[in-house]
Protein backbone atom coordinates (compact mmCIF):
# COMPACT_ATOMS: atom_id res chain seq x y z
CA UNK A 1 0.00 0.00 0.00
CA UNK A 2 2.61 2.28 1.02
CA UNK A 3 4.74 1.34 -2.41
CA UNK A 4 1.57 1.50 -3.90
CA UNK A 5 1.15 5.46 -2.98
CA UNK A 6 5.08 6.49 -3.71
CA UNK A 7 4.79 5.36 -6.98
CA UNK A 8 1.73 6.92 -7.48
CA UNK A 9 3.33 10.27 -6.77
CA UNK A 10 6.50 9.23 -8.41
CA UNK A 11 4.28 8.58 -11.43
CA UNK A 12 2.61 11.79 -11.14
CA UNK A 13 6.17 14.05 -10.73
CA UNK A 14 7.55 11.94 -14.00
CA UNK A 15 4.15 12.89 -16.19
CA UNK A 16 4.59 16.73 -18.20
CA UNK A 17 1.06 17.32 -16.67
CA UNK A 18 0.61 16.93 -13.29
CA UNK A 19 -0.65 19.44 -9.99
CA UNK A 20 2.25 22.06 -11.02
CA UNK A 21 1.34 22.07 -14.42
CA UNK A 22 -2.27 22.31 -15.67
CA UNK A 23 -2.89 21.24 -18.64
CA UNK A 24 -5.90 24.09 -19.22
CA UNK A 25 -3.16 26.50 -18.70
CA UNK A 26 -0.94 25.21 -21.07
CA UNK A 27 -3.54 25.02 -23.72
CA UNK A 28 -4.91 28.30 -22.91
CA UNK A 29 -1.40 30.21 -23.56
CA UNK A 30 -0.67 27.55 -26.81
CA UNK A 31 -4.03 28.67 -28.04
CA UNK A 32 -3.66 32.53 -27.32
CA UNK A 33 0.19 32.05 -28.74
CA UNK A 34 -1.27 30.73 -31.79
CA UNK A 35 -3.83 33.08 -32.89
CA UNK A 36 -1.21 36.22 -31.86
CA UNK A 37 0.82 34.59 -34.39
CA UNK A 38 -1.60 33.93 -36.67
CA UNK A 39 -2.80 36.96 -37.05
CA UNK A 40 0.64 38.63 -37.09
CA UNK A 41 1.31 36.70 -40.31
CA UNK A 42 -1.88 36.65 -42.05
CA UNK A 43 -4.06 39.59 -40.99
CA UNK A 44 -1.99 42.35 -39.44
CA UNK A 45 -2.94 45.11 -41.32
CA UNK A 46 0.40 47.16 -43.12
CA UNK A 47 1.93 44.62 -45.30
CA UNK A 48 1.56 47.15 -48.62
CA UNK A 49 4.89 49.14 -49.80
CA UNK A 50 3.76 52.36 -48.94
CA UNK A 51 2.78 51.47 -45.57
CA UNK A 52 6.46 49.79 -45.08
CA UNK A 53 7.74 53.06 -45.92
CA UNK A 54 5.36 54.72 -43.49
CA UNK A 55 6.54 52.69 -40.71
CA UNK A 56 9.97 53.16 -41.44
CA UNK A 57 9.92 57.11 -41.60
CA UNK A 58 8.01 57.02 -38.01
CA UNK A 59 10.63 54.63 -36.67
CA UNK A 60 13.07 56.88 -38.19
CA UNK A 61 11.76 59.88 -36.42
CA UNK A 62 11.19 58.35 -33.45
CA UNK A 63 14.98 57.20 -32.97
CA UNK A 64 16.56 60.42 -34.13
CA UNK A 65 13.58 63.23 -32.21
CA UNK A 66 11.88 61.67 -30.03
CA UNK A 67 10.07 64.41 -28.03
CA UNK A 68 10.16 67.32 -30.72
CA UNK A 69 6.29 66.97 -30.53
CA UNK A 70 5.71 65.38 -34.18
CA UNK A 71 4.65 62.18 -32.91
CA UNK A 72 1.97 61.68 -29.74
CA UNK A 73 3.50 61.53 -26.75
CA UNK A 74 1.75 58.87 -25.78
CA UNK A 75 3.26 56.41 -28.67
CA UNK A 76 6.85 57.85 -27.22
CA UNK A 77 5.98 56.97 -24.03
CA UNK A 78 4.76 52.82 -25.20
CA UNK A 79 7.50 52.71 -27.53
CA UNK A 80 9.94 53.28 -24.83
CA UNK A 81 8.23 50.46 -23.00
CA UNK A 82 8.66 48.10 -25.50
CA UNK A 83 12.00 47.54 -23.49
CA UNK A 84 10.83 47.83 -20.38
CA UNK A 85 8.25 44.86 -19.97
CA UNK A 86 10.99 42.32 -21.06
CA UNK A 87 12.59 43.55 -18.60
CA UNK A 88 9.89 43.18 -16.09
CA UNK A 89 9.27 39.92 -16.78
CA UNK A 90 13.05 38.88 -16.66
CA UNK A 91 13.04 40.00 -13.62
CA UNK A 92 10.24 37.62 -12.46
CA UNK A 93 11.06 34.52 -14.50
CA UNK A 94 14.21 34.08 -13.83
CA UNK A 95 14.97 34.09 -10.22
CA UNK A 96 13.00 30.90 -10.07
CA UNK A 97 13.81 29.13 -13.55
CA UNK A 98 16.77 26.98 -12.09
CA UNK A 99 13.97 24.82 -10.61
CA UNK A 100 12.06 24.90 -13.63
CA UNK A 101 11.55 22.21 -16.24
CA UNK A 102 11.58 21.04 -18.76
CA UNK A 103 13.28 24.23 -20.95
CA UNK A 104 15.77 26.40 -19.41
CA UNK A 105 14.24 30.49 -19.29
CA UNK A 106 17.43 31.92 -20.56
CA UNK A 107 16.79 31.63 -24.14
CA UNK A 108 13.06 32.73 -24.14
CA UNK A 109 13.43 35.99 -21.95
CA UNK A 110 16.54 37.20 -24.22
CA UNK A 111 14.14 36.32 -27.07
CA UNK A 112 11.21 38.87 -25.45
CA UNK A 113 13.40 41.84 -25.56
CA UNK A 114 13.49 41.17 -29.70
CA UNK A 115 9.98 40.00 -30.65
CA UNK A 116 7.90 40.37 -27.25
CA UNK A 117 5.40 37.85 -26.56
CA UNK A 118 5.71 35.74 -29.06
CA UNK A 119 9.56 34.56 -27.53
CA UNK A 120 8.34 34.12 -23.72
CA UNK A 121 4.71 32.95 -24.50
CA UNK A 122 5.87 28.89 -24.86
CA UNK A 123 8.32 29.20 -22.08
CA UNK A 124 5.18 30.50 -19.89
CA UNK A 125 2.94 27.59 -21.26
CA UNK A 126 4.81 24.84 -20.18
CA UNK A 127 6.52 26.32 -17.12
CA UNK A 128 5.67 24.81 -14.02
CA UNK A 129 2.97 26.39 -11.43
CA UNK A 130 4.72 27.83 -8.34
CA UNK A 131 1.65 28.77 -5.90
CA UNK A 132 1.73 30.85 -2.59
CA UNK A 133 4.62 29.28 -0.39
CA UNK A 134 2.59 26.59 2.33
CA UNK A 135 -0.08 25.45 -0.67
Amino acid sequence: RVLASSSGALADEESFFNSKRWIGRTVAIAITWCLLLGYALLLAPGKGPEASQADQALLGQLLSTPFDGSVSPLFVCIFNMLGIWPAIYAATVLPGADRQSPIPAFPFVAGSFFIGAFSISPYLAVREYRGIKGE
